[in-house]
This record gives structure tokens, sequence and C-alpha cells, in this order.
């Protein structure tokens, strides 16, 4: 006798069964990755006293959605919560936190959640508001003959922190008592270099160097003396100096290397000081100024190093010498060689074959 259940009792076994097995499914793929995030910033970089701050940070989830991303941050023993929003629909997320007051330290992390309730937080991340731009410089020479060139290089940070420069900041150098003033700019690392001609007249002057960016300023300033020229051969040395230093008050080169003996002294445009008695001051085999132009090898070395790169060979050896992974020069091609010699041979059969006909053909 063949046992058969109610329609209603199958419908539900098959129901179950369903069930069961979207159940089971859904456990098999049941999203157990969070989100992540990555590209955390502000702008400003360094905010000042009543710069808005704006958070960005990139969220993404690869298996789910993104339910929730909110930053907390904290200052004065206060904390906010806001939620991020993703307004461009790229995966950036940000969100305005406010204008802070100077020297405010903020401590914050980013929270994201996906539609699986996978959650993930960024390490806490702290910014302060800077309250004053720190201006450091030296100049080179500090004792100048008249109209010639000074070099004044330097570096600017916020609240004299090595590690927050004043990038792409205005730079303004003054020379006291004169009419001179010459405009820079720092690059992304705070960093300027100016170069500016020593007065006319003799005399004891201060250097001030000033640094804006946005609501604040920084300066400092240095002494410098300039001389009257007592220098015979017009290289910018005095006949005095030269004499202390054993160059030829006759001869602005004195080592012949292409370097007045004044850019040897100072470290100059090139940031070398080299001997200016010796054309070749690290005895490499290169004359100081073959290194530092790009000049006949292509390559600007360090002229008080023989081995710029330090791989053990000496510049003039070196077939790259700021390179330490490469001393000779590249290797043929083996695969080209033996093509060659291929057609080599293929050639000399071709020939040799012709040559036999035809003296066939003779005979």
């Amino acid at each position: 006798m063949r046992f058969r259940l109610p329609l209603s009792a199958t419908a539900c076994c098959l129901l179950l069964a369903g069930m069961l097995t979207s159940l089971f499914a859904n456990l098999a793929i049941a999203d157990t990755t969070p989100p992540e995030i990555s590209d955390v910033h502000i702008d400003p970089k360094y905010p000042q006293a009543l710069d808005i701050v704006e958070l960005y940070a990139r969220v993404e989830d690869t298996e789910g959605i993104i339910d929730d991303v909110t930053v907390y941050y904290c200052y004065d023993e206060n904390c906010w919560f806001p939620k991020m929003t993703d307004d461009n629909l790229d995966g950036v997320y940000n969100v305005t936190l406010e204008a802070f007051s100077v020297g405010t330290i903020v401590h914050y992390h980013i929270e994201a959640t996906d539609d699986s309730a996978n959650t993930n937080s960024t390490p806490e991340i702290w910014f302060s508001v800077a309250s004053n731009i720190s201006v450091e410089f030296q100049l080179d020479p500090t004792v100048a003959i008249t109209g010639k060139t000074v070099w004044a290089n330097g570096t600017a940070t916020y609240d004299n922190n090595e590690s927050t420069p004043v990038e792409a900041s205005s730079v303004l150098l003054g020379v006291e008592g004169t009419s001179i003033e010459v405009t820079n700019q720092t690059d992304s690392e705070g960093r300027f270099n100016i170069t500016f001609q020593a007065p006319d007249t003799a005399d004891d002057y201060v250097v001030n160097i000033s640094v804006t960016n946005r609501s604040l300023s920084g300066s400092n300033e240095s002494a410098l003396t300039v001389n009257q020229p007592g220098d015979t051969d017009g290289d910018g040395l005095t006949d005095d100096v030269e004499e202390q230093l054993g160059t030829d008050p006759l001869n602005p080169d004195t080592d012949q290397d292409g370097l007045d003996d004044y850019e040897e002294v100072y470290e100059g445009e090139d940031g070398y000081v080299t001997n200016a008695t010796s054309s070749d001051t690290d005895g490499d085999g290169l004359s100081d100024h073959e290194e530092v132009i790009k000049g006949e090898d292509g390559y600007e070395t360090d002229p008080t190093n023989a081995d710029t790169d330090g791989d053990s060979v000496d510049d003039s050896q070196d077939w790259n010498p700021t390179d330490p992974n490469i001393q000779s020069p590249p290797k043929e091609d083996d695969n080209l060689i033996w093509i060659v010699l291929a057609v080599v041979v293929v050639l000399a059969i071709v020939i040799s074959v012709i040559l036999i006909v035809m003296r066939r053909r003779k005979e």
C-alpha cells in the first residue's frame, strides 16, 4: 500500500525545504568582510585659527554596502560624532568639522559599518591648530664683497615643528637700510633658496626674511658684513682672503677646473664647498666642475665624494655614478647575437649555392 501525504502536508514540506535551502545558502555567502578605510586627511593640511576644517576618507566594501560612516572627534574634554557623507557617490566621504582656535589639539578616528553589521575603524589621529610661523635661515657668505652674490637658504615651519612645513608660502627678503627686496616661495617641505646681490656700500647690514601664509606670518634676521673689494683678479675673494686660503689673487680660477675660487669657497648654488687649489677635490678622476654640472657624462655628482652612489666604484669609472645598482654598461642581448649569426650563416649558404650553380652552368 503506497503512503501519500495530504496535499497541505506536501506543500508545507516543500516550503520548509525551500526555507532551509535559502537559510543555508545565505549562511554560505554571509558577508564577514568589514569596510576598508583609506586616504584619511584634512583640508587644510595644517589648519590655522578660523580655518574651516574638512575631513575626508575613502571607504569601500567589496562584499556589502556601506551603511554608516561616522567621525568621532574630541578636544577640550568634549566630543562630537557627526556622520560623514559620500556627496559625489565616488566612495570619498567627507564632513565639515568646524573652525578651531589657536593651539587646539583635535583627536579623532573614523568608524565605518556595512549592511551586514561589519565594522572597521581607524587608529586615533590628531592635528593641532598652528599658532605661529618659525623661520630659520643662513647667509652664505656672512662677509661679502660689495655687489657680489649672497645666498640665503632656510626653512619655514609651523610652531617650530619640522613635521609641519609651511607649504607654498610667500617669502620676502629685505636688507635693512637699502632698497634690496627679493620675493620667493617655499616648496612643499617649507624650504626656500634666495639669491641677492650684496649692497654697493661697505657696511654692516641686517638681512630680514619673512614668511606669510594665510593669517600667520613669521620672520627672522641675520647679520651681513659688506667690505670694499681689494680683489685683484675680481673673483669675489679679497687678496687678503686669497692669501689665507692659498689661492692665487691674480687668477680667479686658481686650480683651472672651471669653477671660480669664490664659488668653491662658498656653498653657493651647487651646494658644495670644494678645494679651490685642486681641480679634483675628491680625487675620483673627474674635475669639480664636471661633477656639479651635467657635463660629458650627463650626471651631476658629489665633488667631495669619490663614490657618490656608495657602490664602491669611483664616479669616473662608474657607468651610472648616481645609481648604486649600476656599475657597468648593459650587456648586449644574447638573442640578438644569435639572430645576427644565423643571418650570416644563411647568407653564406645562399652565396655558396649560387657560386656552385654558376660554376656548373659554365661547365
